[in-house]
């Protein structure tokens, strides 16, 4: 069975198979200065990824909302897509390359039910508690530096040992991980990831 965005509100990075399909995430992510819209930005200039959004965008937010931050850009494969079911009614995904989101910064948007619901972005992000996502973790990694800053860490394996994690910060924020040993790189998404297959 396949966990899909309209059913389980947990997508970003989606899994076909023992294939990682990564839903608008290219090889070399960077987080860009922002341009002052949402949240606020760490002390080194890092967007923050909080529990329940990125810059203007927040879980739950209409699409319509959404796609008018500016922060949406091209349009991607859902997972319904990926699996051959096509996606539902108000099932999308976007790629966070939009006009007016900050330069550099990439990742994705899944929206359900004509809201959003996952967030995915790697490298360079800032999360809660003062802790910097390295999109360099591994799990081992991901657990030090999480715990270290309080959070509660639970890690799983999908495809290879240790591969997923979930993460819930001291007030209760939650987000997933997923590391690929084949791209060497780790991802992080709200509220988690999901998998298809």
């Amino acid at each position: 069975p396949s966990p899909h965005p309209a059913r389980v509100r947990t997508p970003v990075w989606l899994l076909a198979g023992p294939i990682v399909v990564l839903l608008g995430f290219g090889m070399g992510f960077a987080i860009g200065e922002t341009t002052g819209l949402g949240q606020a930005d760490d002390a080194n200039g890092r967007i923050l990824l909080a529990g329940d959004g990125l810059g203007p965008l927040r879980l739950g937010m209409s699409r319509s909302d959404a796609l008018d931050s500016g922060w949406l850009g091209e349009p991607q494969e859902t997972c319904s897509d990926m699996i051959g079911g096509g996606a539902a009614p108000g099932e999308y995904a976007y790629m966070l390359d939009g006009p007016q989101a900050p330069e550099g910064l990439s990742g994705s948007v899944e929206i359900s039910d004509d809201e959003i619901t996952t967030i995915g972005v790697s490298k360079s992000v800032a999360m809660p508690n003062g802790v910097t996502f390295d999109s360099a973790w591994d799990a081992t990694r991901a657990m030090e530096t999480l715990q270290s800053a309080g959070y509660r860490v639970s890690v799983t394996s999908t495809f290879e040992p240790e591969d997923s994690a979930t993460a819930t910060s001291p007030d209760g924020a939650e987000f997933g991980f997923y590391f690929s040993d084949a791209r060497g790189s780790a991802s992080v998404a709200i509220p988690t990831m999901s998998i298809c297959d």
